[in-house]
């Protein structure tokens, strides 16, 4: 938000819209739920945002409430909106292919057990968990991929359970593409489960899962 902040073009979106000081009565009438990215960024601060999409989304509802106000009176402000709008789409498909590069890389260094350990003493784990819960599609494969890889390390299991990863591995289970419901991905939630203190039940009770 700090580089669509320092824009020339969003300083009309920096703080929220005094809609009385500006003549406009009517705004609340078409804009439901105001945003604007100094709220974001002040969200972004506090760690409001748990995921990537809600972050995202009230990004969006700055342009969306920008668009649904303006158009079609002011169309010059219209077009450089949706313009934002779009190079907003265009950053963040950027970052989603970094974070699925960064999966793909933890992965492919989380060989041996010392590297399991020294990847977990990064801080990599809450990234991969919520990559997992929140990237895309693939970005959610590399990132079941390698949180099993760095759950054979006992420590790492731990920390995988504590961040909360068991949710979105059981989701990709279920309900991923064909990689997540491969065998791979069900033994990573299995072996979740049966060291969570029996809170996901044991490996014998969750039997069922591969063939979902």
């Amino acid at each position: 938000t700090r580089e669509l902040m320092k824009n020339k073009a969003a300083k009309l979106f920096l703080e929220p819209l005094d809609w009385e000081k500006e003549g406009l009565p009517d705004y609340l009438t078409f804009v439901k739920e105001p945003m604007d990215l100094g709220t974001v960024q002040k969200r972004l601060a506090s760690s409001h945002y748990d995921r990537l999409e809600s972050f995202a989304n009230d990004v969006r509802l700055v342009w969306r409430n920008a668009l649904l106000y303006n158009f079609p009176t002011s169309y010059g402000f219209f077009k450089d909106t949706r313009e934002k709008a779009r190079e907003f789409e265009r950053e963040l498909a950027a970052l989603e292919v970094e974070q699925e590069k960064a999966a793909v890389a933890l992965h492919n260094l989380s060989s041996t057990n010392q590297s399991k350990v020294s990847i977990a003493q990064a801080g990599a784990i809450p990234f991969l968990v919520k990559l997992a819960s929140d990237g895309t599609p693939m970005g959610k494969e590399h990132a079941a991929g390698t949180l099993w890889s760095l759950s054979a390390n006992d420590a790492n299991e731990v920390e995988i359970v504590n961040a909360g990863a068991i949710a979105p591995l059981v989701r990709l289970a279920k309900k991923g593409t064909a990689g997540a419901r491969k065998s791979r991905w069900s033994a990573a939630v299995l072996m979740l489960r049966s060291r969570s203190g029996g809170q996901y039940g044991s490996r014998r009770s969750c039997s069922g899962l591969d063939k979902f």
